[in-house]
């Protein structure tokens, strides 16, 4: 699923950015060798980075090659750091169709609950523009996963600002 600058893009708001972000929720511990083996069989330079007790997410995956801006597939599962908001990441994936060759996009709602999570300036701004872009956002929606996630407080005070 497609998140990040590129997913705001799709939303509307499009801001410069290097890489493409790509959200997966897999037990790293299991499989991300075989994603590893997987990516680099296919020629692509490729490092992964498994989470500890302290990342706030489930790792990420970085790819690279000469012809393309690099990939960084970030991980939603942390068997070591359980977050509410991870599994509704991982509820968002299995819901998705498969579409070969199709990438899908997150939700506007959900895009703003991850940029909430992320809670950096750079995040904070994207929430006010993807906001102003896009009237018909689902505030209702928002709150709901907001609370759902555990971060039901960082909506209130952002909605304060």
């Amino acid at each position: 699923m497609v998140i990040g600058a590129a997913a705001l893009a799709v939303h509307g708001y499009a801001r410069q950015s290097v890489d493409l972000d790509l959200a997966t929720y897999e037990n790293p511990f299991e499989n991300f060798k075989n994603l590893v083996i997987q990516i680099s069989a296919a020629g692509f330079q490729v490092e992964a980075v498994t989470p500890d007790a302290d990342d706030p997410l489930g790792g990420v995956i970085n790819v690279t090659g000469a012809d393309f801006d690099p990939v960084q597939i970030i991980n939603f599962m942390n068997p070591l750091r359980p977050q509410r908001v991870h599994k509704l990441v991982g509820e968002a994936l299995a819901e998705l169709t498969e579409n070969t060759g199709e990438l899908q996009v997150v939700s506007a709602e959900l895009l703003v609950l991850l940029k909430l999570y992320a809670g950096d300036a750079q995040s904070q701004s994207d929430i006010r523009r993807l906001i102003e872009t896009n009237q018909q956002l689902d505030t209702t929606r928002i709150a709901a996963l907001a609370l759902t996630a555990g971060l039901d407080h960082v909506w209130n005070d952002f909605l304060r600002k």
